[in-house]
């Protein structure tokens, strides 16, 4: 069985998009072999870490990132509790993932929840790097106006 295949037959039951829309979110068409429901889990559980990843450093800017600490200057306090919450997901979205990796072979349903819960953030972070985006040309525009200082 392909991939493809696969996840056609598991789709119907779970309420998912169909391959192509699933395929470009989510990268599976590689994947060759093996448990096929564990494999797609672990490429979702891939894209939530990146934005994971992000959004943690977001929240922990420490200095060492220059390109966090000019798009946090523009974030207000509503911001920061949306990366709050879509922090939280990606999280809840990683250690669902490594309990039912140690519990369970079945991956359907983490599949279904996840895919929801990507669903509902997207927009989220779409505003977070929007805004983040932004922080780049308001920075410039302040150059722009103050011209060379050194």
């Amino acid at each position: 069985m392909k991939i493809q295949e696969y996840y056609q037959e598991t789709s119907k039951n779970c309420d998912l998009p169909n391959f192509d829309i699933f395929n470009s979110i989510f990268d599976i068409d590689d994947i060759e072999h093996g448990n096929f429901s564990k494999k797609i889990a672990e490429r979702m559980v891939d894209k939530f870490e990146n934005y994971r990843k992000l959004l943690e450093e977001y929240l922990t800017a420490d200095g060492s990132n220059l390109a966090v600490l000019n798009e946090i200057k523009g974030m207000n306090d509503k911001d920061k509790e949306l990366i709050i919450s879509c922090y939280t997901k990606c999280v809840l979205v990683d250690r669902e993932f490594m309990i039912l990796e140690l519990s369970e072979n079945d991956f359907s349903l983490f599949i279904k929840k996840s895919y929801e819960t990507f669903e509902k953030i997207k927009g989220d972070i779409r505003k977070i790097l929007e805004k983040a985006k932004d922080s780049w040309s308001i920075t410039s525009e302040i150059k722009e106006k103050l011209g060379y200082l050194g």
